[in-house]
């Protein structure tokens, strides 16, 4: 995995012309992203495209081609995710209009649809398309190596750093750039549980508080009569105990299993997308919230062919302006989710961190 030096920032084309001359790199995708614009019969919104050579996205990414046959693009053809082709109704052969801002209008026939998960942006245009400003350029590059490099990794990114420049680049085997990805990301999840569940904690303990002093205020005279007839002051306190564990016990295994029934929706409606979300719960961080609700409590494999996906019942084709305030629309971001072996990566819509589509 190749990216700059520095936070932020893009790659020169120098910089990947000379991966792509190394003798020991067998292929270089570098996406360049970009916002365009699409329209349909009656609106255009935005959506997430790249600058990039199927060709060779697919021999360091994972994918698959549903639709259409796998080529390089030529001026006027695009290729588009599953995602993109099931949401509108589109297929290998089918009209697309776009245009880059500030641009006209620009129909292009579809080559290709491909299955990559969050290695494939909505629309990839070819690499050559001109026009856009400023000008996109990638953010990192996937680099897949020979079996010469592949069979040292960690020495074959140490050779590239050399001949591009430790001051330019930073190259790092996928797996380290996995590792060091996951290790900010549960870092700022961790601080976003942490923001969340603490100041909860806190006001449940409150409202623990506050209930139980309201109810054992309220029950002055029945204490006051136990007292009369012997019980002692021992068991008033136990009596407390067991009516407050048998509560939360309750109210735990009710919200347990409102919780288990949520996470089972949303595994399953994961399903859409060909992918699964491991169940992974930092405890830390929830023993808190659960202190809080406690009266008392301290605070690379193969790839695989799919089947290509039913065409959608709708299809949208047409003409409209494009202009900066096309309307933004959601859309729906496949999940990523095994490693890959070292050598390639797996960017996606924004060219974020994915472990979904990649080749050994």
């Amino acid at each position: 995995m190749v990216e700059p030096a520095g936070d932020g920032g893009s790659l020169d084309q120098e910089a990947v012309d000379r991966l792509r001359e190394d003798p020991r790199v067998a292929a270089v995708s570098a996406p360049a992203p970009l916002e365009i614009a699409v329209a349909g019969p009656h609106s255009a919104w935005k959506e997430q495209a790249a600058l990039a050579d199927p060709v060779a996205l697919s021999r360091t990414h994972r994918i698959t081609v549903v639709d259409g046959s796998l080529k390089p693009l030529e001026p006027g053809t695009v290729a588009i995710s599953r995602e993109f082709a099931e949401w509108y109704g589109h297929r290998a052969g089918s009209t697309v209009t776009y245009g880059l801002f500030g641009g006209e209008p620009v129909r292009a026939k579809v080559a290709a649809v491909l299955d990559g998960g969050s290695a494939v942006p909505s629309v990839v245009l070819p690499p050559d398309t001109r026009g856009a400003t400023p000008a996109p350029a990638p953010e990192r590059a996937a680099v897949l190596l020979d079996e010469r490099g592949a069979a040292s990794a960690g020495a074959a990114a140490a050779r590239l750093t050399e001949r591009l420049g430790a001051d330019r680049v930073r190259v790092l085997p996928t797996e380290t750039w996995f590792g060091r990805s996951a290790t900010d990301q549960d870092r700022l999840n961790n601080l976003v549980l942490a923001v969340l569940t603490v100041p909860a904690s806190l006001y449940a303990l409150i409202a623990v508080a506050s209930t139980l002093v309201m109810s054992y205020s309220r029950r002055g005279r029945e204490i006051t009569g136990m007292r009369m007839i012997g019980v002692s002051a021992g068991q008033v306190r136990r009596m407390a105990l067991w009516e407050t564990l048998a509560t939360t016990t309750l109210g735990t295994l009710i919200a347990a299993a409102v919780v288990a029934w949520g996470v089972r929706a949303y595994q399953g409606s994961l399903s859409v997308f060909g992918g699964g979300a491991p169940l992974s719960v930092p405890w830390g961080n929830a023993r808190h919230a659960r202190g809080g609700l406690r009266p008392g409590g301290r605070g690379g494999e193969p790839r695989r062919d799919r089947a290509a996906p039913a065409a959608g019942q709708h299809r949208l084709d047409g003409h409209a302006s494009v202009t900066d305030a096309a309307s933004p629309r959601a859309v729906r971001a496949a999940p990523g989710s095994r490693p890959g072996a070292p050598g390639a990566v797996a960017p996606r819509r924004g060219f974020g961190k994915s472990r979904r589509g990649l080749t050994s």
